[in-house]
C-alpha cells in the first residue's frame, strides 16, 4: 500500500463537529520535460474525475513522468472552492511529509561531498541535546530508528496535537518538547516515525552549510532545476497560485491554522506544484542532481541492530528517507504527506519501470494510495 505520513486520522475526527487539510534550465542535462501525446489521456481523466466525485475531493493536480519525460500533467477540480479557482499543473500545494524526502536527498548530497557521515552522532553537529540522544546517528534519524519522540504524532491525542501545533513558537520549542520526553526505544532497536528527527536533520544541514535548510535546497536543487514554485511555506508571503486546504469530516471546511514555527519545519514545510515535482522526478531519473548510485543506496531496506529488516504486514520496507512499498512485484520508492491543514500528497517512483507518479491535493483525509496505484496501471503493465 502506498501510504502518506501516519497522522492517525481518527485522532482528529474528534476535534470536528459532525456537520462539518517555468521552464527547466538548459544547463541541467535530462531535466527537460516533453509530453507524449500517445497516452490514453481520456481514460486517466475519466478515472481521476470519477474518483474525485467518489471521495468528494475539491482539487487535485497530477503529473506522470516516464523515462524522464512528462506523459501526463493536468489539474482537476478547484484549488479554491470559495473563489471557484480551477486547479492546474501550476497550482501550489503543501507537500507536508514529502519534504522529508528532499531533506534526505540533501543529507545524502552532503555525505557525497564529505561534509558529514551517515554514522556520525548528531551531537557532532548540534549542542544542548539530552544525554539520552548522545548515541543517535544521522542514519538513524533518516530511517526513523532514533527513538526520538515525534512532535507531530506523539502528543497523545488529537486535541493535544492541534493545541501544540497552534502554540509552538520556535524551533527550539520543538526540540525542547521532544528532549523532555524519554526515547521510544534505544537508538537502532526499533522504528517509529519521527518528525522531530527530520526537524533535527534540517538543523544539521544549517550547521554544516551555514544556510537555512530551505535556502540550501533552493541553491542546490530548486534553482538549478527551474523549480520556481517550490519553497518553504509562509503564511505571510504572496505565493502565486496557492491552493486552499480543506477538511472533510462530514461537510467541507477550511483546514486548520498552525504557527509558522510548526509549518516551516524541515519535517514538512515545503510547498510545490506537480510541474516542479515532475522536474524533480526527471532529475532523479537522470542522476543530474544526486548520483544514481547514491539514490540506489537510499532504496536498500534498513536493518535494526538485531540485523532484522523492518517490514510491515503489507510488505512495505523502508530506506534512507523513503518508503519502499511492495506492489505487484514492482519496486517502488515513495513518500507521502497529509495533515489537518487540509492537504494530502503522494510521490511514487516505480524504479525499474522508470515511471514517477505525482499527486497533490487540497483535501484531508483521502485515499491517495488507491489513486496512485490505479493511475500507475495506465502506464505500467500490472499483474
Amino acid at each position: 500500500m502506498l501510504r502518506a505520513a501516519p497522522l492517525v486520522l481518527a485522532l482528529f475526527s474528534t476535534l470536528l463537529p459532525a456537520s462539518l487539510h517555468s521552464q527547466v534550465t538548459d544547463k541541467v542535462p535530462g531535466a527537460k520535460l516533453a509530453v507524449d501525446a500517445n497516452v490514453q489521456a481520456d481514460e486517466v481523466d475519466a478515472y481521476v474525475e470519477a474518483e474525485m466525485r467518489k471521495q468528494q475531493i475539491p482539487g487535485l493536480s497530477l503529473a506522470v513522468v516516464q523515462g524522464g519525460k512528462v506523459v501526463k500533467m493536468k489539474g482537476y477540480g478547484l484549488a479554491n472552492v470559495e473563489l471557484n479557482v480551477p486547479a492546474t499543473p501550476t497550482t501550489v500545494y503543501e507537500l507536508q511529509s514529502i519534504t522529508k524526502s528532499f531533506i534526505a536527498c540533501a543529507i545524502m548530497l552532503l555525505v557525497d561531498e564529505g561534509k558529514l557521515g551517515l554514522d556520525d552522532r548528531i551531537t557532532k553537529y548540534l549542542s544542548g541535546l539530552p544525554a539520552a540522544w548522545s548515541d543517535v546517528t544521522v542514519r538513524q534519524m533518516l530511517t526513523h530508528t532514533s527513538g526520538i519522540p515525534s512532535f507531530v504524532q506523539d502528543q497523545g491525542s488529537g486535541q493535544a496535537i492541534v493545541a501544540f501545533a497552534q502554540k509552538v513558537g520556535s524551533s527550539e520549542e520543538i526540540v525542547g518538547w521532544a528532549a523532555a520526553r524519554p526515547l521510544k526505544f534505544a537508538p537502532g532497536e526499533g522504528r517509529k516515525y519521527s518528525s522531530t528527527g527530520y526537524h533535527l536533520l534540517g538543523m544539521i544541514i544549517e550547521k554544516v552549510t551555514g544556510k537555512p535548510w530551505g535556502q540550501f535546497l533552493q541553491d542546490r536543487f530548486f534553482a538549478p532545476l527551474g523549480m520556481t514554485s517550490t519553497r518553504v511555506y509562509s503564511a505571510q508571503a504572496i505565493i502565486p497560485n496557492r491552493a486552499s486546504g480543506y477538511l472533510r469530516f462530514g461537510d467541507l471546511q477550511n483546514g486548520l491554522w498552525f504557527t509558522p514555527a510548526y509549518r516551516e519545519s524541515a519535517a514538512g514545510g515545503l510547498v510545490s506544484t506537480v510541474q516542479d515535482m515532475a522536474r524533480w522526478e526527471s532529475a532523479l531519473e537522470a542522476g543530474t542532481i544526486l548520483k544514481s548510485a547514491t539514490l540506489a543506496q537510499m532504496t536498500v531496506p534498513i536493518k535494526l541492530r538485531s540485523d532484522s529488516v523492518v517490514q510491515e504486514r503489507d510488505g512495505t520496507r523502508y530506506g534512507l528517507g523513503w518508503d519502499l512499498p511492495a506492489y505487484q512485484g514492482h519496486r517502488v520508492m515513495a513518500h507521502g504527506g497529509d495533515h489537518v491543514s487540509g492537504f494530502t500528497a503522494n510521490f511514487s517512483r516505480f524504479i525499474d519501470d522508470k515511471v514517477g507518479i505525482i499527486i497533490l491535493s487540497n483535501l484531508m483525509p483521502m485515499d491517495i494510495g488507491t489513486i496512485t496505484k490505479k493511475v500507475a496501471g495506465f502506464y505500467i503493465p500490472m499483474n
